[in-house]
């Protein structure tokens, strides 16, 4: 049930981006809390898993965004991560600051994105041929693309086929 209720959700998002009526409400936002509330709900979601958060010491405490849509980007990230790596293997949140933006890379040691690949993997309703086998719609992605661009920030990835991929959402420090 929690599978369908993340689809619908994630496809009503799609609507409200495509059509503009995605509201934001930015405000202060501690760093850590939005990293604990994020691993928070995926240990609950698959409580087996070992998640390790990091946060750097040049990080600020806050960041100025909409903490919503920030954790809506970061559970994505984070449940993809452990979705496509094995059970015994340890997904990390890694946080750090650079430029006055907070970088929050989310990594796995999962079968990763064949390279060519890469270049379609955040149109929508595309799915890697490493993620065969595995449930799920191909929207999350796309829909992280564009809830990150409306933050003001950017979402980039690293990944190597059967090694694993790094997932970054970089966001502002402040308006």
């Amino acid at each position: 049930m929690q599978g369908l209720t993340r689809l619908v959700d994630t496809t009503l998002d799609t609507v409200r981006l495509d059509g503009g009526s995605i509201q934001t409400n930015p405000r202060a936002c501690d760093v850590r809390t939005l990293a604990e509330r994020v691993i928070a709900s995926q240990t609950e979601a698959t409580p087996g898993r070992r998640i390790t958060l990091s946060i750097g010491e040049e990080v600020p405490p806050r960041l100025w965004t909409d903490p919503l849509l920030a954790e809506q980007v970061l559970a994505n990230l984070l449940s993809n991560a452990v979705k496509y790596s094995p059970d015994n293997e340890t997904v990390f949140l890694r946080v750090r600051a650079e430029s006055n933006r907070i970088l929050f890379a989310v990594e796995d040691r999962g079968v990763g994105i064949p390279e060519e690949e890469q270049g379609r993997l955040f149109s929508r309703f595309f799915r890697a041929t490493s993620a065969k086998g595995t449930r799920g719609a191909g929207i999350g992605l796309s829909v992280c693309l564009q809830l990150a661009q409306t933050l003001g920030g950017h979402l980039a990835f690293e990944s190597r086929s059967g090694l694993g991929s790094t997932f970054t959402l970089a966001l502002p420090v402040s308006e």
